[in-house]
């Protein structure tokens, strides 16, 4: 044996230690992940029956004494049935939320440009009105859940549709370009009110808003939600933008999309 040998042995060792050392640190973080979707799915789940009867009994009150409340206590009441509608909003999309880990994954042949064409449709009623410059390049089959992949493409145009309502014409496009190997990058531009990238470490957190609320109407799940498909995937997620200008929204596709920690079969391409 000579001494190259043995000097590299010692260092295969290491390598397989820190290997292993990271599958367990993987394994532990995807279990503690699915524990507190677990423990979110299960607040957000109980919170609802209370927050129904509030809204309910509001609303009879409303009904049996609109009548005879003066202003002020007539104004209250609809501050409070509002206010429970909009916590239960956002309790079923922390629901929507912790779903997606709890989700098997369902590998199948993703034909993209299908999902894009079934996603156009879907946004068509909220472009009513609007001049919309559409740009698209032919986008290729991957390897994905299906399901998942689609509420990416809706969530990312939907968001292109709204922040560019100011816009006339409004340009948004969606393609593809590749820079490293088995890998696809996807991106969804829209010249759009933008966004200040000094913020834009927050962006993809849950219940965070980048412009308010009377603006723009939205929980502020959307992005975080995308990013937890994209990384159940095995993929990246990041945005450039700039204030006034618009924005743009990137993910990655691996070929292979089976990460570890997360739960997987394979079945034939599927419509739901």
């Amino acid at each position: 044996m000579s001494d190259t040998d043995t000097s590299e042995q010692p260092h295969a060792a290491l390598v397989r230690r820190l290997e292993a050392r990271n599958d367990r640190l993987q394994e532990a973080l995807a279990a503690a992940s699915r524990e507190i979707d677990s423990l979110s799915y299960s607040i957000a789940h109980d919170l609802r029956t209370p927050l129904m009867h509030i809204d309910g009994f509001a609303q009879l009150l409303q009904t049996s004494t609109g009548a005879v409340l003066d202003h002020e206590s007539r104004d209250y009441l609809e501050r409070i049935i509002a206010a429970t509608r909009a916590m239960s909003d956002q309790i079923g999309a922390l629901v929507e939320y912790s779903r997606v880990n709890s989700t098997e994954l369902v590998i199948s042949e993703v034909d993209l440009e299908d999902v894009l064409s079934e996603t156009l449709e879907l946004v068509r009623p909220w472009t009513n009105g609007r001049s919309i410059q559409w740009h698209r390049t032919r986008l290729p089959t991957v390897r994905g859940d299906e399901n998942l992949l689609r509420q990416v493409f809706v969530n990312l145009v939907s968001n292109a549709v709204k922040y560019t309502r100011p816009r006339d014409p409004a340009l948004i496009e969606i393609g593809t370009r590749v820079e490293r190997p088995r890998e696809l990058i996807l991106f969804v531009r829209d010249n759009g009110v933008g966004f200040d990238l000094e913020y834009a470490s927050r962006l993809f957190s849950p219940f965070q808003r980048m412009h308010a609320a009377d603006a723009f109407r939205g929980i502020g799940m959307g992005l975080a939600k995308v990013r937890r498909i994209v990384a159940r995937h095995g993929g990246r997620v990041w945005a450039d933008a700039q204030v006034g200008e618009g924005a743009t929204f990137f993910f990655t596709l691996p070929e292979d999309p089976e990460v570890p920690g997360s739960e997987v079969s394979h079945g034939e391409n599927t419509r739901s």
